[in-house]
Formats: structure tokens, C-alpha cells, sequence
């Protein structure tokens, strides 16, 4: 998510408290078939029936929810003052992630909670994740996978966007380095969570930029460069077996844009196994609307989206044959006083319950993001509840 929607609110909010850790059990698949005993070759036929495909997986979501600004938070001087890992997570305003959150995001009807996770405070120059944020990564997981909902992870603010972030659509980068140090990251992840069943969804990149942070567009070497990152990741995932094998993997393009030029720069990577394997973009159009001062939902604004989703129906979904997420969506509430704020969730509403229809007809699956600011939907403590239940309902009845 881009910084406009970071909830930062400061070191004094800092909340300590000590942190929980879980594991999960690792089982060691070899990938030689040719030292496999029937029973085995029997084992994996039925996990690859029982896994579902990509395409099931988008139409079984429905809709999703973002855990956003938790996780993902980053920043130097969190380490400084950060007492335990939740110091992390609570590093930008929100509270440490309760069971009853995730409860109450199942029980308004969302059935799948995408998890952002920023690795660049948390692994060294090679990629080495350390132990105890891993646990910690596994601890949140498990509180979602336990609600019986789907949950997706991936690698986020490590993406472009500000000069400390060390994966971007650089070439020059790509083969100084980067490239290892991100399969390596993704090696120890889909080692850490190899035995998870078809709930549990990897994200590789989150808004990948180039060296220069361009959002509107870029060259196509460095098009060239996420379908790279795109490959790398799906090659290191398929290779730790296990569940991972046919896992479905969602891969995104430059930026996760919905542009044309970033949308025309994609390319779907190769895998060794069908269907199994997602396009994501986020949409934050029209932008005057999401994220400036227009409060008026109108037919303008339809046609503007409805124009991007033909866009992704065209040249991702009917092109290479493969289902596509909405990852991020949502519209800010930027109002300063009672009234007008009321009349704008009745417009937010409207914009959401346009935007998940016109998806719908695509088969696209979309998730809020919620920041727990300008954009939250819950409540995430005391109450855990929905504080916007206008948009809630249009997501979620649609």
C-alpha cells in the first residue's frame, strides 16, 4: 500500500507486550520421483486432487479483508524502541492482533484475510529471516487459518516505494544480489509453512517499483524484471515440496498496477503444475474519488472502472487462461465533520457495492484494505466490530 495510507502515528504508541511463538511441523518431501515407493506416488495424487485449483480458490473466497498496517510496519527506529516483536506490529498506531478480530471480520461475512508482511527489519544481507519474527508471522497465520478462513501472505513494503527498500524492478540489482537474497526468503517462508493446507495462499511482491519509485509507469526492462521476481518465486515455492508443490501462488504486475502499460508488461510465469497460479492487481481508481476530496459517486466514475476491469478480463484473465485478485481496494474517509462524513459512507457504500459486482461478473475476488485509519472497517479492539457497516454490507451481499 502506498505511504498515503499508512496510519504513523509514533513511538509513544508503542505497545509491549511479550510475544507468543508457534510452529509448524516440517516433513521432509523429497522431489525424486524415482525414489518414491508406490504409497507415496498414491499420497500425492490424492493431495493434488484434494488441492484445489486456482480458479476454485478466487470463487471460494468471495471476499476478503486486509490486516493492513500491523504486520507490514517497518522502520528503523522501531527497532530502537520496540520492547518485543508486537512492538513491531503496533509500531503504526493499531493494536496487537487479537483472536477476536479475526472473529469478527469472519462473522460479518468476509471469508478470506490477505496478511502483509514487511521481512526488511527481520532478515539479514543473505535473507536470513530471524526465528522469532518468523514464529511470529506463524502465530498471526494460525489465528486465521483457526477461523476456518483463507489467508494470504507475501512480501511487502521490502518492494520500492522509499530508498531503503531493497526489492525493485532494477536489473542491475537483480543480478547483484537481490535475486538471492529473495529466494532465499521465500525459501525459509515456504519451508516454514510447507505442510499448511490450500487455505493458506503466498503472495510474492506487494507494488513492486523501480529504483526511481516510479508509480505511473516504467521501462519494460523493468516490466521485465517483476516477471522475473514473479518466476524466481514460483520456482523457489515448487521446490520445498511438501504442500507447495501445487500450492496456489498469486504473482502480480509492476507495481500492482491495473494501468494499461504495467498490465501489457506482464507475462504469467511458467510452473510445472496447472492452475495453480494467480494475477494480482490493486485498484485504488478512480483515484479523485479513493483518495482525493470527490464525495460523489457518480457514472463517471463507473465508466472509469468498469474500463479497468474490461482491461483485466482482456489482457490477464482471458489472455493467459489464469484467475485474478483484487488485492487491494478502497476508498478513504477524508471528511472533517459529522454530516458530511454520513453523507460519504453512503457514497463509499455505493462505490464498494459497484466495485464488487462488476468484479463478480469477472469472477475477480477483492480485498479491503483496511489500514485501521482513514480507510478501517473494524474495530480492532474492545469493540471488534465493524465501524463502518454500510460498506461492510455492500461487500460482503454482493
Amino acid at each position: 500500500m502506498k505511504k498515503i495510507f499508512r496510519n504513523l502515528i509514533g513511538i509513544s504508541l508503542l505497545v509491549c507486550v511479550n510475544c507468543f511463538t508457534a510452529c509448524s511441523k516440517n516433513v521432509d518431501f523429497t522431489n525424486k520421483v524415482d525414489e518414491r515407493d508406490n504409497t507415496e506416488e498414491v499420497a500425492e495424487n490424492e493431495t493434488i486432487t484434494n488441492f484445489e485449483t486456482a480458479e476454485t480458490a478466487v470463487a471460494n473466497m468471495k471476499c476478503g479483508w486486509n490486516l493492513g498496517n500491523s504486520l507490514d510496519c517497518y522502520g528503523t527506529w522501531i527497532g530502537q524502541y520496540a520492547t518485543s516483536i508486537t512492538g513491531w506490529e503496533t509500531a503504526w498506531g493499531n493494536p496487537v492482533i487479537r483472536e477476536e478480530l479475526i472473529h469478527a471480520v469472519k462473522e460479518a461475512g468476509f471469508n478470506a484475510i490477505r496478511v502483509p508482511v514487511t521481512w526488511r527489519d527481520h532478515i539479514d544481507s543473505e535473507g536470513v529471516v530471524d526465528t522469532v519474527w518468523m514464529n511470529h508471522v506463524v502465530q498471526i497465520v494460525n489465528l486465521v487459518l483457526n477461523e476456518n478462513l483463507y489467508c494470504i501472505i507475501n512480501v511487502h513494503h521490502d518492494n520500492g516505494g522509499d530508498d531503503d527498500a531493497w526489492l525493485v524492478a532494477d536489473k542491475a540489482k537483480f543480478n547483484g544480489g537481490m535475486a538471492k537474497r529473495y529466494e532465499n526468503l521465500w525459501k525459509q517462508i515456504a519451508e516454514t509453512f510447507k505442510d499448511y493446507d490450500n487455505k493458506l495462499l503466498f503472495s510474492g511482491l506487494n507494488e513492486t517499483l523501480d529504483a526511481s519509485h516510479n508509480w505511473a509507469g516504467s521501462t519494460q526492462e523493468a516490466y521485465g524484471v517483476v516477471n522475473n521476481l514473479n518466476q524466481l518465486f514460483v520456482n523457489t515455492v515448487r521446490a520445498t515440496g511438501g504442500n507447495n508443490a501445487f500450492r496456489n501462488l498469486i504473482v502480480q504486475t509492476y507495481g500492482a498496477s491495473s494501468a494499461a502499460s504495467q498490465v501489457n508488461g506482464f507475462t504469467k510465469p511458467k510452473d510445472n503444475i496447472d492452475n495453480h497460479l494467480i494475477a494480482e492487481v490493486h485498484i485504488y481508481d478512480p483515484s479523485d474519488f479513493c483518495t482525493g476530496k470527490d464525495t460523489i459517486w457518480d457514472s463517471k466514475d463507473e465508466a472509469a472502472l468498469t474500463t479497468i476491469f474490461n482491461r483485466l478480463n482482456t489482457n490477464i484473465i482471458q489472455k493467459y487462461g489464469m484467475p485474478l485478485i483484487v488485492g487491494e481496494f478502497g476508498s478513504q474517509d477524508h471528511t472533517e465533520n459529522s454530516t458530511s462524513s454520513a453523507m460519504l459512507q453512503e457514497q463509499r457504500a455505493n462505490y464498494a457495492r459497484f466495485f464488487i459486482s462488476l468484479a463478480r461478473k469477472y469472477g475477480i475476488t477483492c480485498f479491503w484494505w483496511d489500514d485501521g485509519g482513514s480507510m478501517k472497517l473494524f474495530w480492532r479492539s474492545i469493540k471488534f466490530q465493524p465501524c463502518q457497516p454500510k460498506i461492510v454490507s455492500a461487500i460482503v451481499e454482493n
